[in-house]
């Protein structure tokens, strides 16, 4: 299974209406893993493809919430800070 269906399986979305929505968020949510941590992506690791999955789903469901706090889950936060210290731990 490829990303998108792995992530629309997760969000619950059928069809390919939203396809180019979801893969936008897919592509962000790599970068903001990236970006947020200094760790590259990895598309083989759990705890990467989890916290896509949770930044995309909050994405998702929050595409409408224009001048709301933009604050994240703490589980989302929780997994990008894992991410940042196991990327500390093997340099």
């Amino acid at each position: 299974m490829d990303l998108l269906d792995d992530v629309k399986l997760y969000l619950r979305v059928d069809g390919v209406e939203e396809d180019s929505v979801i893969k936008n968020l897919i592509d962000t949510a790599k970068l903001f893993i990236t970006q947020g941590t200094g760790v590259s992506f990895a598309a083989d690791n759990p705890q990467h493809v989890l916290t896509l999955k949770l930044l995309a789903a909050h994405w998702y469901d929050n595409r409408g919430a224009v001048g709301q706090s933009g604050a994240l889950p703490y589980s989302i936060t929780a997994q990008l800070i894992q991410i940042e210290a196991a990327g500390r731990s093997t340099i």
